[in-house]
């Protein structure tokens, strides 16, 4: 079931991250991103907000149950 899911992603796909670039959790969503950058803003202050390519053969898993568009990232 998880790599059905995996295998519907398109080959190249951008992917959006609140935080350290090195996390391994991403999302599809760009809005979802924005909303994690600002969750924790008056706790932490700025966080950096990332937007990178990645290619399906580097998703690990994805999952949208909480609608969060997530993909775990390995590359």
């Amino acid at each position: 079931p998880i790599a059905k899911l995996v295998e519907k992603l398109p080959d190249k796909f951008i992917a959006y991250r609140a935080g350290d670039e090195n996390g391994f959790s991403w999302t599809l969503s760009k809005e979802k991103a924005l909303w994690f950058q600002n969750r924790f803003k008056e706790q932490f202050g700025v966080i950096p907000f990332l937007e990178k390519e990645y290619l399906r053969e580097n998703v690990l898993f994805y999952t949208n149950i909480r609608k969060e568009e997530e993909v775990v990232i390995v590359s």
